[in-house]
């Protein structure tokens, strides 16, 4: 859910810094932020912010996407 959610700001390409958007997933009770970081060429860094019933505190995760041949990829 947290990955769908942020692949709903750059899937048109047009992703700019500060695009954000939040999820949440009421079976589990985790939820969070994704907020898009940079756009550099083809790729988007995303900034992820969340919380599980297990894990109280806030996690944060750094990705980086890059469309490739008309997909989007997770980039090293």
């Amino acid at each position: 859910m947290m990955v769908r959610s942020g692949g709903g700001l750059y899937a048109d390409g047009n992703a700019k810094p500060g695009d954000d958007t939040i999820w949440s997933n009421p079976e589990t009770g985790a939820h969070g932020s994704v907020e898009v970081s940079t756009v550099s060429g083809n790729c988007v860094g995303l900034s992820y912010k969340f919380m599980t019933r297990r894990k109280p505190q806030i996690h944060t995760v750094q990705t980086r996407r890059c469309l490739d041949n008309g997909q989007w990829r997770l980039a090293p």
